[in-house]
This record gives structure tokens, sequence and C-alpha cells, in this order.
């Protein structure tokens, strides 16, 4: 959630560092070439905020063209799934980490939707401080994401 705020933010700004610069600049005759790079500012920009996720490692490639849409679809949901999930465990480690609070485990339950929605369904902890493990999860998570705290 984290990261969408993120993002959202560095695009308003550089929305706004665009515009600005965009008025300043009336020169026609290299128009279209200021508005690639304006273009490709305001992508590098609202990108940064993804940084932390490895995208490199999702194996498209590994995937035979001679299979059907649904199943290429199909693995590609399992290879996102399985990469968000990892990126969530691992942000909740790193947060726990930074708060010194001890853990064996942290898990997360994630589904990626037939439109292209992710779900974090649920995170499981094991803890020996439960309460401050809710209260960090909550605010990380939400409402909606179930917590499972084990001691």
């Amino acid at each position: 959630m984290e990261m969408i705020k993120t993002a959202a933010f560095n695009g308003c700004v550089a929305g706004l560092i665009i515009c600005a610069a965009g008025t300043l600049i009336s020169e026609e005759k290299f128009s279209s070439q200021i508005k690639l790079i304006f273009s490709a500012f305001f992508i590098m920009v609202t990108l940064s905020a993804f940084r932390g996720i490895d995208f490199e490692n999702i194996s498209v490639n590994e995937i035979s063209m001679n299979e059907g849409y649904e199943n290429i679809e199909r693995k590609f949901d399992e290879e996102m799934e399985e990469r968000i999930r990892k990126n969530t465990e691992y942000s909740l480690r790193e947060k726990f980490h930074s708060l010194g609070l001890n853990f064996t485990e942290i898990t997360a339950d994630v589904q990626v939707e037939s439109n292209g929605t992710v779900n974090l369904l649920s995170v499981s902890v094991c803890t020996d401080n439960p309460t401050a493990a809710e209260k960090i999860l909550r605010e990380e998570l939400g409402e909606n994401t179930e917590i499972i705290i084990n001691p």
C-alpha cells in the first residue's frame, strides 16, 4: 500500500514539474521531443516507487507459445502471486526488524483475480509479542486483510 501511495505522490509531483516546465518552454520546433522527454521523466519518477520489486525473475519466456491463452494467463498470475507474496513477506520482515520486533516466521496469502486485481488475503506471523505485531500489521495492511498471529 505504501508503494502505491509513493507512486501516486511521485506522479503528482512529476506532473506539476512537467506542467511548470511546459509553460516555460514555448518552442514549437522541438515540441514532440520535449513531450517524449517529459513522458519518460514522468514514467521513471512514478515507477521509482516500485524499484524494490524484483521483476527480472518473472519467467514469461519459459511459457510455451503452443499453450492456450488461458494457460499462459494462469501461469503468469501464479508467478505474479508468488512474486507479490515474497515481496510482501520481505517488506514485513524488514519492518519488524527495523522496529526490533522478534518473530520466527511471516507468511502472506495473495490472490490475483482474473481482472488483474491483487488481493492480500491474509498474513500469518509467529511472534512472542502478538499485541505489537497486530498493531504494526494493521497499520501496514489496513482492516480488510486477515491477520493470524501465532505465539
